[in-house]
């Protein structure tokens, strides 16, 4: 349902947002869940991704960019009660 969507997204803070080099993903829920986490470029290529099997509420991660064309990607996290996209800047 939408109101499952709309937690999802109000426990993902992800900073510098536009990034120039590295960012930063912070997710936490007020529920333990599996969760997968992908980051795409613009083309669906995947240039990073973390399957988290087992359950937790919390999950941090810095993620390194460079080397990587500057641009748009996409940030997919999937968990077990629903799923989101995020656009980063890479500038």
């Amino acid at each position: 349902g939408e109101r499952v969507a709309a937690e999802v997204v109000s426990g993902l803070d992800v900073y510098p947002n536009p990034t120039n080099g590295t960012f930063n993903i912070y997710y936490s829920s007020s529920e333990s869940q599996i969760f997968n986490i992908k980051l795409l470029s613009v083309v669906g290529d995947e240039i990073f991704c973390e399957d988290l099997k087992k359950y937790s509420r919390e999950y941090t991660k810095t993620v390194d960019m460079n080397g990587l064309a500057k641009g748009v990607y996409f940030l997919e996290i999937s968990t077990s009660s629903g799923g989101l996209h995020h656009k980063i800047l890479f500038q």
